[in-house]
């Protein structure tokens, strides 16, 4: 994996009563110095570009803070970082940052709006604070690419004391969440004609993510029902035999979500307008189905364990044919699964520094 390593400027501050030394930290306490190492981030849901959207940004005009937690678990300093001002080389700014070297630190960039910073004063809060995931949070691809950020590890870091009156701490950065992606569906030409997708929901997965990229909220589950709540995509995409039988987004795009870790998200897919070979019957007739069909993924062939946060879990395609056809989705005793790929998040470059 790619790092990069991103210095942020810190401002001067002192706690406690001790003075500064005029060549020194003061007694007990030592120099921050953070380094930044991230796994930067794409868009989330909708459709989205395959492949170049694993590369993804700091928001310039988001919120972005670097936490210093003490050793009671409480926030002894907080402060945002400015990415409107990015430097090409960073400093120290308004000065150094002087802490007691058993202190911690935790970064989150790109704060969600329904979270608010004011309330995150321990480390118990920051751990449960939590943004929702929902459809309304993902209309517009622009809005997407800048998923919330956090110590990778979703704990803050102690410092390495150099000895010399200085502490270090390389903090390396992911997204909160997961994210899956269908890249196309495709019938089968022996049994299936022509079909339309019109809606591609997503089953099994947690509403929300706190910031220690953990799952929170109700775990949905569809059962034999896919109304258009939660995550889900709908329109119309066709496949036939001019198409080779496949539908995709089109344009190289793939359906894609983000995704609660610790769940494992399947996804239903609604099928209308079906022509197709009956099950059991071998005939040229084309027989045209009425009213609405589902394929329901069960599962991934050959994962076990559940969705991480800061992956991306790909499904190239869902090939099917006249016998994964049901007119309701997760149907009794019926195991389908799908192949994916996981991939790691790319970074984009940016030396962020602290604002005064």
């Amino acid at each position: 994996m790619k790092k990069l390593y991103l210095l942020a400027a810190l401002s001067a501050i002192v706690l406690g009563s001790c003075s500064k030394g005029p060549s020194g930290p003061p007694q007990g306490q030592t120099r921050f110095v953070v380094k930044l190492t991230t796994r930067s981030s794409a868009a989330a849901r909708s459709e989205v570009p395959t492949g170049s959207t694993t590369q993804a940004k700091y928001a310039e005009e988001g919120t972005h803070y670097i936490f210093v937690i003490d050793d009671g678990n409480g926030v002894a300093y907080k402060e945002e970082l400015d990415l409107s001002a990015m430097a090409e080389t960073a400093g120290d700014g308004g000065g150094p940052l002087y802490f007691p070297n058993d202190y911690k630190v935790y970064v989150l960039a790109n704060i969600p709006a329904d979270v608010n910073v004011d309330e995150l004063t321990d480390w118990a809060a920051i751990d449960i604070a939590a943004s929702a995931i929902s459809n309304a949070a993902g209309t517009l691809n622009d809005d997407l690419e800048y998923p919330a950020m956090g110590n990778e590890d979703g704990t803050p870091k102690g410092v390495d004391d150099q000895g010399d009156g200085t502490a270090t701490v390389e903090i390396k950065i992911s997204p909160l969440y997961s994210r899956l992606e269908l890249a196309k569906v495709t019938g089968d030409d022996g049994t299936i004609k022509e079909y339309v997708v019109t809606g591609v929901f997503v089953d099994n997965y947690r509403t929300s993510y706190t910031m220690s990229g953990k799952g929170s909220g109700d775990l949905i589950t569809r059962d034999r029902d896919a109304e258009t709540v939660g995550l889900y995509d709908v329109g119309t995409w066709e496949g036939n035999e001019e198409s080779s039988y496949e539908a995709t987004p089109g344009g190289g795009n793939v359906w894609a979500y983000h995704i609660a870790p610790g769940s494992v998200a399947t996804l239903i897919i609604r099928l209308e307008n079906v022509t197709a070979i009956k099950e059991g019957e071998s005939g040229p007739e084309d027989d045209p189905i009425a009213g609405t069909l589902y394929l329901t993924i069960t599962g991934y062939s050959g994962f076990t364990g559940s969705f991480e946060r800061g992956k991306i879990y790909q499904i190239a395609n869902v090939a099917f044919d006249n016998s994964n056809l049901y007119d309701t989705p997760n149907p009794d005793g019926v195991i389908i699964t799908a192949t994916i790929e996981i991939v790691d998040w790319e970074v984009e470059p940016l030396n962020p520094v602290l604002s005064r």
